[in-house]
């Protein structure tokens, strides 16, 4: 994928603006913790993430919360230099397909 097929795919996500900025929490089945995100960019987010805790299985709230929590992890489009490091071929895919990455706020890459 050239850089101008990945910045299309940003536009395209972009023009489906609903979910960008949007806050959501993910509440862990092990540990019980809850993590907060928001979707710094437009794109698809997981239903399910290993718990950033304990690594078991936490579960998207779907935006059923308040969006006035602050959020302590983000789901990011990642710069075209970076999608192009990326070694796993199954996070590529996902990229190109309009998914988003998550990192703990402040891990700027």
């Amino acid at each position: 994928m050239n850089e101008k097929q990945y910045q299309m795919i940003g536009v395209i996500e972009a023009q489906r603006a609903e979910g960008k900025n949007k806050i959501n929490v993910y509440s862990c089945l092990g540990c019980a913790r809850q993590t907060i995100t928001i979707d710094r960019d437009s794109g698809v987010t997981p239903f399910n993430i290993s718990c950033p805790s304990c690594g078991k299985t936490a579960m998207s709230a779907i935006y059923r919360v308040s969006q006035d929590l602050t959020p302590t992890h983000e789901f990011y489009r990642p710069s075209f230099a970076y999608y192009q490091n990326i070694p796993s071929r199954e996070m590529r895919r996902h990229i190109e397909n309009g998914g988003l990455m998550f990192r703990k706020l402040g891990n700027l890459k």
